[in-house]
């Protein structure tokens, strides 16, 4: 195998592995065994493995956190139907970040992390769950004779848990006084470690020393790699480069701005570019050529045309290629550089076959603006549908609310277009007018609707607390078929009035159903009293239907 090490200057690194392995058939769990140590192989007293939902990219907060002691492996068990974001960690090093493809039987991981970037001036401070982790309210350490840093905590708290920020740029460190533990909330840059500390009994406050030479280190090199598998070195090292230079760009703007002065406009990518077609030309393949391409999109505002966009991937990867993920803004970039006519089928294909969600939302929103702009209403308003009702959180979201979102046909003190709905059990029609409750919460939802089924318990606790006050619910299912609501009312009885119609029907379109859940709050004359969506999302739907019905 071969050994390949990079130079890094910024604080943190993320590595995401891309495999194009298919689904393991045996069993629904892999081990992944990592073995991690500081530089030159030397052995750490603590390690740490986050997992992170791939959907949630790096960012997120893990599902899971692993650690071991005095130069342990760290065993992982994780599903091997999906891929898997990991996040390795040691306190006083950069974190490195590998994308763990779907289909692994086993894994074995060597990483060698290096030490973090010290900060210009030391200025230590403490901040901890005795004041909610706030950088602003940290408290200074002052320096003693003997070169230690001390901080007095007054605080109720039997056991302090604390991070010490001023010894790293962009990065908090665990103190050298106390236990070491996980923080199994951190997410993103936020400190993977933590310190906690006993305070004596009878005591009001509890006093910390920090060493800071515990955390002197020269920055050095990390490597990594998986057993047998080149392929996956490369990609991973492709993706790591790139985020090294955006940390890179973000470690210079903190200097410039500590130093008082502005951050320059340009960056120079001669280097990146440079070291980009060394992994390429180290790892030959046909797959390293297109991750190659991928991760230059990262920059691809910066960098231009002439660096990048000399291969038309919507030709090369096929649409749930997770290879993707390398760079998923990559989809957008690419549908600007052709013709509608040549990407709309593959965009289509993004948002029916990928498994990433990041991807899809992408795709979808990629489709919004084309069909909009060509004043293709139908293909609109389902495009939108789909974005907004299946990945409520993707970032496009409110993107698409603000510039493309379906006018609404609807307004308040007016009566619906449409008052007659197909019963769920298919006996007919039933006409709002007939129902004998004087106000009706109009509720357009779906079984493969994630925010309809969060959802559940909020109208389980407003239909009990009011249908003896002339107020009920009336569910219309916009699932393809009736069996769907009926398998799901198995699990949630939702004792109120069912009806069922196609998403794409005028009765929905006509009524501005944008995207599910989606209500309308109706009065005795049936007339719309309410059809905020913002409000009638929000915790205060309980006060608007009560302050109606007193």
């Amino acid at each position: 195998m071969r050994s390949y090490k990079i130079s890094l200057l910024p604080l943190i690194l993320i590595i995401q592995l891309i495999a194009g392995c298919s689904n393991s058939e045996n069993g629904t769990s892999t081990n992944v065994s990592v073995s991690i140590t500081g530089a030159e192989n030397s052995p750490l007293p603590i390690t740490g493995v986050q997992v992170i939902d791939v959907n949630d990219e790096w960012l997120a907060a893990p599902e899971q956190s692993v650690t071991a002691k005095n130069g342990s492996p760290v065993e992982v068990e994780i599903s091997n139907m999906e891929p898997h974001i990991l996040k390795f960690a040691a306190p006083g090093h950069r974190p490195v970040y590998t994308f763990l493809n779907a289909g692994f039987e086993s894994a074995e991981i060597n990483v060698e992390l290096s030490p973090s970037a010290p900060t210009p001036d030391l200025n230590p401070a403490v901040r901890g769950n005795f004041n909610n982790f706030d950088g602003r309210s940290a408290i200074a350490m002052e320096q003693n004779s003997d070169g230690l840093w001390e901080a007095t905590i007054d605080t109720d708290l039997d056991t302090v848990r604390y991070i010490i920020s001023g010894v790293h740029l962009l990065e908090k460190v665990p103190g050298t006084d106390g236990e070491i533990v996980i923080n199994e909330s951190a997410r993103g840059f936020d400190q993977n470690f933590l310190t906690e500390i006993i305070k004596p009994d009878g005591k009001e406050s509890v006093t910390v020393t920090f060493d800071p030479s515990v955390y002197k280190a020269e920055l050095g090199e990390y490597s990594l790699s998986i057993s047998g598998n080149e392929e996956l070195e490369g990609i991973a090292r492709l993706y790591s480069r790139s985020i090294d230079e955006f940390l890179n760009r973000l470690k210079e703007n903190q200097l410039q701005l500590a130093a008082g002065n502005r951050p320059p406009l340009e960056h120079d990518y001669s280097d990146y570019l440079s070291d980009i077609q060394d992994i390429e030309q180290l790892y030959s393949t046909p797959t390293i050529s297109l991750a190659a391409e991928l991760v230059k999109y990262r920059f691809s505002r910066e960098l231009g045309s002439s660096e990048i966009g000399n291969i038309n991937l919507f030709e090369k990867l096929e649409a749930d290629s997770p290879l993707w993920m390398l760079s998923y803004e990559a989809v957008s970039d690419m549908s600007n550089k052709y013709s509608f006519e040549e990407t709309e089928s593959y965009l289509s294909s993004i948002a029916e076959k990928s498994p990433f969600e990041l991807l899809k939302g992408e795709a979808l929103y990629q489709l919004v603006q084309e069909y909009h702009d060509r004043e293709n209403e139908e293909k609109w308003h389902a495009a939108f549908f789909e974005l907004v009702s299946k990945y409520p959180d993707h970032y496009t979201v409110s993107y698409a609310y603000e510039n493309y979102a379906p006018e609404q046909p609807i307004s308040e003190g007016q009566s619906l277009p449409f008052d007659e709905f197909d019963r769920l059990d298919g006996s007919g029609t039933f006409n709002l007018h007939e129902l004998e409750e004087d106000y009706l919460l109009l509720d357009f939802w779906a079984t493969w609707c994630g925010p309809c089924i969060a959802s559940m318990p909020k109208l389980h606790e407003l239909q009990e607390q009011y249908s003896d006050s002339s107020f009920t619910i009336v569910s219309i299912s916009l699932d393809d078929e009736a069996e769907f609501v009926q398998s799901f009312r198995n699990e949630w009885d939702m004792p109120w009035v069912h009806g069922i119609e196609s998403r794409s029907s005028a009765k929905v379109t006509e009524m501005g159903v944008s995207g599910v859940p989606y209500y309308i709050l109706l009065g005795p004359d049936r007339n719309v009293l309410n059809h905020d969506q913002a409000e009638l999302k929000s915790n205060q739907l309980a006060e608007i239907i009560e302050s109606y019905l007193k």
